[in-house]
């Protein structure tokens, strides 16, 4: 799930900062919140253009984008 491989990442990244917003994100997930809803919750984390991007991936194939943003 999401909440999972967030869970997992925030393990390996070191930046408590970071972490705490994984977490954020995570429990909006829990909480039925679409991903690309709780990242735009933080907008000193994570770029407007992130976000509209992710936001096209849950209309379209988000496993796509995600790769794509992460090259």
């Amino acid at each position: 799930t999401g909440q999972e491989a967030l869970s997992a990442i925030r393990e390996d990244l070191g930046d408590i900062g970071m972490e705490r917003v994984l977490l954020d994100v995570s429990v909006a997930l829990g909480k039925g919140s679409s991903l690309a809803d709780a990242l735009a919750e933080h907008k000193d984390a994570f770029d407007p253009a992130y976000v509209a991007a992710v936001r096209a991936g849950e209309n379209a194939n988000l496993h796509d984008v995600m790769r794509m943003l992460a090259a």
